[in-house]
Formats: C-alpha cells, structure tokens, sequence
C-alpha cells in the first residue's frame, strides 16, 4: 500500500496546511485495495458528528474513532472520507488522493456509486451539535483542498437529506461559491478603458451589472437558510 510522505506542507495565506500521512496519525490498513477515481467533479464537505476535537492529539483520536466506526462496526473497507480537517488546521490522509470514497451517498445506488467515484469527500471533525462551527484555520485548510481539488464545492445535504456538514460549513460554501461568481466576472469582464478616459454610461452599465450580482448573492444566502 502505497502512503503519503510523513508531512506535506503549503502555504495559504498565513498558516501552514499540513498533510499527516495514514502512518503519521496511527491508521489500520485498508481492508482491500481503493477503487480508483473518475474523472473529479468536485469537492464534498462532511462533519464527523463527534464533539469538536482540540488540539493535535484530540483530532487524531477522533480519526482513530471514525476508522474504528467505519471498519469495525459498519464493516466497511476503510475511513469512508478522503481526507480530514481539525480545527488546528492540519489536513489528515484518509482514502488519499486518486481514490474513490465511501460517503456521498444518495437516492439510489446508482447515484451512490456515480457520487463516490467523482467527487472528492473532507470531513471537519466535529458537529455533534447543529450549532458547532469550524475554526478559521479550518476554513482556510479547506479552501486550499478545494483549490487543489478543483470543480465544484458541495455539501453532504447536496446528494441526500441530511443535516451535514451544518448551516455553518453551507453558509460558507454559499459564500465561496458567491465570491467565485463575482471573481469570475470580473476576469471575464473586459476593461480596455484607462483610468482618465472611463464612459460614465459603461460605468453605470457595470455598476448595475455588480449591484445584479450583489443582489443575486444575497437572495442565494436567504435560500440558504431556507432550505436548512
């Protein structure tokens, strides 16, 4: 079985993202060898429904717990998720890069399979309360899979009816997801004119244009909370 190096690092903003290999957290082998990925859609973000791990040593154990829950008592291959995020911001190996996982879920077991074979599962350990919200160190880690992983950003309540990852994680997809349209339009946006020579008409234009958008982003976020 082929594992991560012991500790893999980059930089997102002002912390460091560290990768801890299956090894370097104490994890049991996989039963059977992974399927492999398809072509990937997307980033999913679960919670793991237990309290919220503090510090290093409590996120560790928390995987060791969800490993055993996996294994043991559902008799499943592996830890379901690709990989997992503490609030100390540390990113844990779980099925890896390149390898199906086992918790998107869905109505039927073609969706199922379809939903683990495309999209890329993160579990944030904690939520065992409908009110617990992740660390900014959480969110940053994240975002930096997420741009790693590329596609879309999703959450769990996406392919079935559950309450994960939790309004707080949904809110900030929204979030994320309102950011990237706004950026996007902006790089689509063509410029030509120089700061001494703007058309107050093609101003006004974008102007309305930015406040559409803003607008739109705001009616997402009230949907949001609506279907939660």
């Amino acid at each position: 079985m082929v594992h991560l190096c012991s500790c893999v690092t980059a930089k997102v903003e002002v912390i460091t993202v560290k990768i801890i290999s299956r090894d370097s957290w104490g994890a049991k082998p996989n039963k059977t060898k992974f399927s492999k990925l398809g072509e990937v859609k997307g980033l999913v973000i679960h919670w793991s429904a237990y309290p919220i791990a503090i510090g290093n040593q409590a996120e560790m154990d928390q995987l060791k717990q969800i490993q055993r829950l996996h294994q043991v008592d559902r008799g499943w291959n592996d830890i379901a998720y690709n990989f997992l995020v503490g609030d100390t911001g540390q990113i844990y190996e779980g099925r890896g890069w390149g390898n199906r996982s086992a918790a998107q879920g869905g109505n039927s077991r073609q969706e199922i399979n379809y939903n683990n074979k495309h999209y890329v599962a993160v579990c944030w350990l904690g939520g065992s309360k409908p009110t617990d919200k992740p660390s900014n160190k959480a969110l940053k880690s994240v975002k930096w899979l997420h741009e790693q992983v590329g596609g879309e950003l999703k959450p769990h309540s996406s392919f079935k009816q559950t309450a994960c990852p939790g309004d707080a994680w949904r809110q900030w997809i929204l979030d994320v997801q309102a950011i990237d349209d706004i950026n996007k339009w902006v790089k689509d946006t063509p410029n030509t004119a120089s700061p001494d020579m703007i058309n107050p008409q093609s101003f006004q234009k974008k102007l309305d244009v930015i406040i559409a958008k803003l607008e739109n982003i705001e009616n997402k976020l009230k949907l949001g909370k609506l279907i939660q």
